[in-house]
């Protein structure tokens, strides 16, 4: 399939997932549907919360110490995916079951691949305070570029493919004033 052709897994936790795909798509059957949803890095609020994810840890840092730190030379390339959107996916997925069995779909935007410091200046225009701080100039060999074109087909009527980057910062930023992250 066109998903898999470049698939490179560097780190042991992309090597296991990529085996893990191979090994349940086998499972398939008619009675037993099955589809891979490959998600981008996943930003936005959520009960549980990561902030070890790029968006979420820049706006982060930004939030606490008025520092968006980027711990690489801020090259890397990363595709976002609203942890909403993320969802709406998956709904609309087991929806849709039948018609997208063995399907292997990654799930973003179409032209939303980002490097790091791109995503630390879209932080930037919402909290212009912050600095952009590169505390480690090293190369990251985690980074990727995604295409988005399958998830577009199948899902267009499904999700808003538009996404408002800033506002969604911003509404993090509204989300840490009302927990009163620290």
């Amino acid at each position: 399939k066109e998903n898999t052709k470049n698939i490179l897994p560097i780190t042991a936790y992309a090597k296991s997932k990529y085996k893990a795909e191979i090994e349940i798509l086998k499972k398939a059957s008619n009675k037993f549907h099955v589809i891979i949803f490959r998600p981008a890095t996943v930003f936005g609020p959520s009960i549980n919360f990561r902030s070890d994810i790029v968006l979420n840890n820049l706006t982060a840092s930004a939030f606490l110490f008025n520092k968006l730190i980027i711990q690489s030379d801020g090259t890397p390339w990363r595709p976002i995916l609203h942890i909403k959107d993320m969802c709406k996916f998956f709904i609309s997925g087991i929806n849709r079951s039948d018609e997208l069995n063995k399907e292997i779909i990654n799930l973003g935007y179409p032209g939303y691949n980002y490097q790091i410091k791109e995503l630390a200046e879209k932080i930037k225009k919402v909290m212009p305070k912050a600095s952009i701080v590169i505390e480690n100039k090293k190369i990251d060999n985690r980074t990727y570029k995604v295409n988005f074109d399958k998830a577009y087909k199948f899902f267009k009527n499904d999700i808003n493919f538009n996404l408002n980057i800033e506002l969604n910062i911003s509404n993090l930023v509204d989300f840490f004033k009302e927990i009163k992250f620290d």
